[in-house]
């Protein structure tokens, strides 16, 4: 995350399968950088199936309904500017618009709401702002991804392992067991687990 920060790119992938922590490593994100002090959104995805990304900034900053949303975006960024601050503006689950909001076109939820992020917040003059979105797997790499190619000099490690959520190590496994084993009073020891029923849990949603 701090490299992303660090970097020219405006927008990553955070992208990986259901149950995999991505939402909980967003929530940690913004947890620390309210901690810090730093200006931080974050949106459920799902919500734009009812209201459109623009209508729902203006509501979130009691901007006009009627005036253009590039005025309030340009506002925020020049504050931002002004601060030496970054804007971090985060998506969960961008899969799960199934449907956005007033788009009249056969466009599937998910590419509609990223071309929006596109075309409201991931411009070349928002240079203070960073925008991150999860997304799961499938989803990312045939609804979206084939149509990233004019974002691909802002888009950061888009096609790296680096910025795909996996499933446990064995290290990473052993570790998780052994909390869970203290909150649920488990009794079998982590070393004692078949082998086949072990890799099954480096699944974290399938350990939960």
């Amino acid at each position: 995350l701090k490299a992303f920060w660090q970097s020219q790119a405006t927008l990553f992938p955070l992208i990986g399968e259901a149950g995999q922590g991505k939402t909980n490593q967003l929530a940690y994100w913004t947890e620390q950088l309210i901690a810090h002090d730093k200006p931080v959104l974050i949106f459920n995805s799902s919500d734009f199936t009812s209201i459109t990304l623009g209508n729902y900034f203006k509501g979130v900053f009691s901007f006009n309904i009627r005036k253009d949303i590039h005025r309030l975006c340009d506002n925020i960024n020049r504050l931002a500017k002004q601060n030496n601050q970054q804007v971090y503006i985060f998506f969960d689950a961008i899969n799960e618009c199934l449907k956005y909001a007033d788009d009249q076109s056969n466009t599937e939820g998910p590419l509609a709401l990223y071309r929006d992020i596109c075309s409201l917040l991931a411009r070349e003059e928002y240079s203070q702002f960073k925008i991150l979105f999860t997304c799961r797997g499938f989803t990312w790499k045939n609804v979206i991804l084939p149509h990233t190619r004019q974002q691909n000099a802002i888009l950061f490690n888009h096609h790296s392992e680096a910025a795909k959520v996996r499933g446990f190590n064995n290290d990473e496994l052993a570790r998780a067991y052994h909390i869970y084993q203290q909150l649920y009073q488990m009794h079998t020891p982590f070393e004692d687990i078949d082998r086949r029923v072990a890799l099954r849990l480096t699944d974290p949603l399938t350990l939960k």
